[in-house]
């Protein structure tokens, strides 16, 4: 049993800073900041490596400064990843932690020639038969087009609703969105107006038809449905110290990724991984990132 994860990863530049800024006319002095590795699969990537996971993570970069960095960056943290070079020489993304666990984050996500997409997308079917399951996000189209052909459980990732990748959600099998998604895409979709959170999950249920959806609400924690018929709750684990939550959803992800590759069932799935993000919000970037020993006590 294994997992192939595919999707974004970058170069996170986090700086703490003594108070909210006003963006207009903001002096402000930074109290803490570093350089980690970022993106939705690039972040779940670095807890799949913690935990000991079979794994193998590949990945699309540009060229240049930033791409040796992150580069770097995934090499001292021992991950196990497969590059496809591009050809822009930009960067990738940063983030700001803000006080009072505020934030902003602003993408410059690198565009790739279409050798790389394609020298990645025959890595994939000629490696595929290693892998029980594939992790990814809905931030390439051209991935998730490789992906929609490939005949493997999927896991995703969705994000915010971006329409051009919806056609590919049919094709998923573990669909994990946040909040407000459902929302908009019932209205995108123009399916039948729902009164709750709970309607609203079984509607998106019904028309994807997948073998799972969740929705996560954060601290309120999250509502799935197997079936389209029934909608179980899962709760959130609340830290007293939380310092920064950016990436506890993509922990979330990948810990469901890792729960499903060890067997467990659905209802264990969504507690421990809901442990595993709530671990991750105890300091800024990837401190917190829990270890194999850490979710043994979840287990």
């Amino acid at each position: 049993m294994a997992i192939l994860s595919i999707g974004m990863t970058t170069v996170d530049y986090l700086y703490k800073i003594d108070k909210f800024p006003n963006f207009a006319n903001s002096q402000n002095k930074c109290t803490d900041s570093f350089v980690d590795i970022g993106g939705p699969v690039g972040r779940g990537v670095v807890f799949l490596n913690r935990v000991n996971a079979d794994y193998k993570h590949i990945a699309l970069i540009g060229s240049g400064t930033q791409a040796e960095i992150l580069k770097s960056l995934c090499k001292n943290e021992g991950l196990n990843t497969e590059w496809f070079i591009g050809n822009e020489n930009k960067s990738q993304n940063s983030s700001i932690i803000l006080s009072e666990n505020n934030r902003a984050t602003f993408y410059d996500v690198p565009k790739y020639n279409n050798d790389s997409v394609e020298n990645l997308g025959e890595y994939i079917r000629n490696n595929i038969y290693k892998y029980s399951l594939l992790y990814t996000d809905c931030n390439n189209l051209s991935i998730l087009k490789i992906l929609s052909k490939i005949n493997k459980p999927k896991l995703i990732d969705t994000g915010g609703l971006k329409e051009d990748t919806l056609p590919y959600l049919y094709d998923m099998d573990y669909i994990i969105v946040p909040e407000y998604f459902t929302d908009a895409f019932i209205n995108y979709k123009n399916l039948s107006k729902c009164n709750s959170a709970e309607e609203e999950v079984l509607c998106c249920f019904n028309e994807l038809k997948p073998k799972l959806f969740t929705l996560t609400l954060g601290e309120k924690g999250g509502l799935y449905t197997t079936d389209g018929k029934t909608v179980h709750k899962y709760e959130a684990n609340k830290p007293k110290n939380i310092v920064d939550t950016c990436g506890c959803g993509d922990i979330f992800h990948s810990c469901f990724a890792w729960c499903l590759d060890n067997g467990f069932d659905i209802e264990k799935c969504h507690n421990i991984s809901a442990a595993a993000a709530s671990v991750h919000a105890l300091d800024m970037g990837n401190k917190s990132t829990p270890n194999f020993s850490q979710m043994q006590k979840f287990l």
